[in-house]
């Protein structure tokens, strides 16, 4: 296993290239919307200066500028999100270094499954503020947190299911990587040797949002 303050390092490193990497997209954004405006501005201009002449002049004026603007439009767009996702990977790092301080506060805390009545949960805080749910809680949807809560509010029983949780943790611990992988097509290399893995452990392989 490795050391806390490895781990803490490869948060840093990721979030730091995170935050780089949004930095240099931010400056493309802002030549790409630049070079936009000069195009659209060269294309009325181009087009109001010509307006005498023969459509076709118009039309190659508008094809010369009007055409890569739109196709600027698109590019723009993929840029923007390229830049969201980096900032949500940065984010999602620096979450993780706070968590290794005990600052758990931006996950959610299972506050709904607190029960005074339950066998075990309420007096081992397992739901709550500060709370092993919180620390290891890292759902993205609804049904993922139930399913979470289920499993720490219902232990297993078997001694063969518990050794087959233990083992598909012990295989997923370590792909942080794999975790945080922006896209479903680039998971798909790993998802089949993994799939069993995770079904073991009692839910459904998690499907990794779309950039």
């Amino acid at each position: 296993m490795e050391s806390i303050e490895k781990i803490k390092s490869t948060y840093s490193r990721i979030a730091e290239e995170a935050q780089q990497e949004s930095n240099k997209i931010q400056q493309a954004i802002y030549h790409t919307g630049s070079l936009r405006l000069l195009l659209f501005v060269a294309g009325i201009a181009g087009i109001i200066y010509f307006r005498t002449e023969s459509w076709t002049i118009l039309a190659g004026i508008a094809l010369v500028t009007l055409l890569p603007f739109i196709l600027l439009i698109k590019y723009h767009n993929r840029l923007f999100r390229r830049k969201d996702y980096q900032e949500k990977r940065a984010e999602v790092n620096r979450q993780e270094l706070a968590a290794l301080d005990y600052d758990t506060s931006c996950f959610d805390a299972g506050e709904e499954f607190v029960d005074p009545a339950h066998l075990y949960a309420y007096d081992l805080d397992v739901f709550g503020t500060h709370s092993l749910f919180q620390y290891v809680n890292r759902t993205c949807t609804e049904p993922g947190k139930r399913l979470l809560a289920n499993w720490l509010g219902q232990h297993l029983e078997k001694k063969e299911d518990i050794l087959e949780r233990q083992a598909a943790v012990r295989e997923l611990a370590p792909e942080l990587q794999f975790r945080q992988l922006p896209h479903p097509r680039h998971a798909a290399q790993r998802h089949s040797s993994r799939r069993n893995r995770t079904e073991s452990m009692g839910g459904k392989p998690r499907r990794i949002p779309q950039e």
